[in-house]
C-alpha cells in the first residue's frame, strides 16, 4: 500500500535537515518527525511499529479524522491499517460543497490515493517539479 511509502519518507525525515521525499521542505512534518526518539525509530525499523508522530501528522494534514484516537506508544502496521481505514476522510470528488464548507477545497477533483496524499502534503512543491521536469520534450536541444 502506498501509505507505507509515505511512512518511510516520514521516518527518513527524522534524520535529515530539510526532510525526505514528499516531506522535503514541510517544516511541520519535519518537526514532528524529529520529535521521535531513537527508540521509536528503532522500533519502526526492527518491529514495524508505526510511531504516534505519524498519526499526529495524518490528523493535522486532514487525511484522517481529528477525533481519531492516537495509540500510546504507536501501533503495529496491521493495527495502523485498521485504524487508518476506519478514520480515513474520503475526498469530495465532484460533489457540490456543503454550506458550511469552503468551495475551493471541495471543487478539486481527485481520483487516486497518491494524488490525495501529495496534494495535502505539498502542493506548491509538486507544481514546481512538474514545471521543471515535466516539460522536457519541449526543451531546445
Amino acid at each position: 500500500m502506498k501509505i507505507f511509502k509515505y511512512l518511510d519518507n516520514f521516518m527518513k525525515s527524522a534524520r535529515t535537515e530539510n526532510g525526505y521525499g514528499i516531506f522535503y521542505g514541510i517544516m511541520h512534518a519535519i518537526e514532528l518527525a524529529k520529535s521521535m526518539s531513537d527508540m521509536q525509530i528503532k522500533k519502526y525499523k526492527k518491529h514495524g511499529i508505526v510511531p504516534a508522530a505519524f498519526f499526529i501528522w495524518l490528523c493535522k494534514a486532514g487525511i484522517v479524522n481529528e477525533s481519531m484516537g492516537i495509540p500510546y506508544g504507536g501501533a503495529s502496521k496491521q493495527e495502523f491499517l485498521k485504524i487508518f481505514k476506519q478514520n480515513y476522510i474520503q475526498p469530495s470528488c465532484g460533489k457540490v460543497p456543503a454550506n458550511n464548507s469552503s468551495s475551493s477545497s471541495n471543487s478539486i477533483k481527485i481520483s487516486k490515493w497518491d494524488t490525495i496524499m501529495l496534494w495535502s502534503v505539498n502542493q506548491s512543491y509538486l507544481w514546481e517539479e512538474a514545471e521543471l521536469y515535466g516539460n522536457y520534450k519541449n526543451r531546445a536541444t
